[in-house]
């Protein structure tokens, strides 16, 4: 319904919407309002951003991730884009990119606090993991 207002060409707009949306944690919204210009922008590593994080947040964790390898393989890549992917692969159980990119995230990120919170849940995980053996 939001869509039909908003212009095609008018990405500036599109992404203003979309973090209203986040800030709210209306994350169906956003993903319905980004859907149909995934592929249209797929240039646009901000869309995409987005568009990964709020499948992650609707629990679409392979789709999230997805986009979100999309991201990652770009020079410009957005190191925003690390926690969803090492969260999103914790979920999905591959431990060991998710260790990766862990690695690989402490080595651009200054965020100590969100480097722990990251680490605790891939401990966590693997204590999940240990457990079931």
């Amino acid at each position: 319904p939001v869509v039909a207002n908003i212009s095609a060409s008018n990405t500036e707009e599109i992404i203003h919407l979309i973090k209203q949306f986040m800030r709210k944690k209306e994350f169906q919204n956003a993903y319905n309002l980004l859907l149909p210009y995934i592929e249209e922008y797929s240039y646009n590593s901000t869309i995409l951003y987005y568009f990964s994080a709020c499948c992650y947040n609707l629990k679409k964790y392979h789709l999230a991730i997805e986009i979100g390898e999309r991201i990652l393989n770009r020079k410009e890549s957005n190191v925003n884009i690390y926690p969803i992917l090492i969260k999103g692969y914790i979920k999905t159980g591959n431990i060991s990119r998710a260790k990766f990119l862990l690695n690989e995230f402490k080595t651009l990120s200054t965020k100590e606090d969100l480097i722990l919170n990251l680490e605790k849940d891939l401990n966590f995980r693997l204590e999940q993991i240990k457990n079931k053996i």
